[in-house]
Formats: C-alpha cells, sequence, structure tokens
C-alpha cells in the first residue's frame, strides 16, 4: 500500500482498524504488542502527516482516537461514554509513542495529553 505526499494527505494519515482493533485471527486475540508493533509501523511511514486518524472497535462498537504529533495529545471520542477512555487504546497508543521515539532516535520522552471529546445530541 502506498501512502501520499503531506501537501495531498492534507497533513493527515490514517490507520487502518485491522492495525489496532482486537481481532480474533485463527483463534488468537491481538494483543497490544501486535497493535502496538503495527502501529509503531504505520508511524513511521506518515511521511511528515502530523495529524494520525484511528478508528477503533473494542468489539462493542467503533470509538475514534485522533493523534496529534504536534501537541503530542491524543483526542478520544466514544459516543456511549462520556467520561472514560478504552484502557486498551490508551495503552496501546501510550506504547507507541515510546517505540516510536526509540526507533525514530529520539531520546525525548512524550507524554501524550489525552483529552475527551464529548458528544452533543
Amino acid at each position: 500500500m502506498k501512502y501520499g505526499s503531506p501537501e495531498r494527505d492534507h497533513g493527515i494519515c490514517f490507520v487502518s482498524p485491522v492495525v489496532i482493533s482486537p481481532s480474533t485471527c485463527k483463534g488468537k486475540s491481538k494483543n497490544i504488542d501486535d497493535a502496538s508493533r503495527g502501529l509503531t509501523d504505520r508511524l513511521s511511514t506518515r511521511k511528515g502527516n502530523d495529524i494520525i486518524i484511528m478508528p477503533y472497535n473494542p468489539r462493542r462498537h467503533w470509538v475514534l482516537g485522533v493523534l496529534d504529533m504536534k501537541s503530542d495529545t491524543c483526542y478520544y471520542l466514544d459516543s456511549l461514554s462520556s467520561g472514560n477512555f478504552n484502557m486498551q487504546l490508551k495503552q496501546i497508543v501510550d506504547s507507541v509513542m515510546v517505540l516510536y521515539a526509540t526507533q525514530s532516535g529520539s531520546n525525548r520522552r512524550v507524554k501524550l495529553n489525552w483529552v475527551n471529546v464529548t458528544v452533543n445530541t
């Protein structure tokens, strides 16, 4: 799969839900380490795109994570829950930031700011 340029992509890159969402493949559930490696690989191909869109299905319904690499912020949208982050997605993204910093040769330690986006209906 080829990815476009940041100019063409308007600074946004999309992560396939298959990369991070729990799934059962041959009876084996995807674990946090597998999802973290997959997302880290995707970040390494982002080519300067600073907004990462991460749809995630924790087996009940879809939620959305939006990672802003410039501000070290992850926005979380769950239309069914107004107060809690999905802890598995949070663990995946937090560990990805450590792996990504290591792979990219950065010595800086990233502490993500998690923002729960509320839905007004």
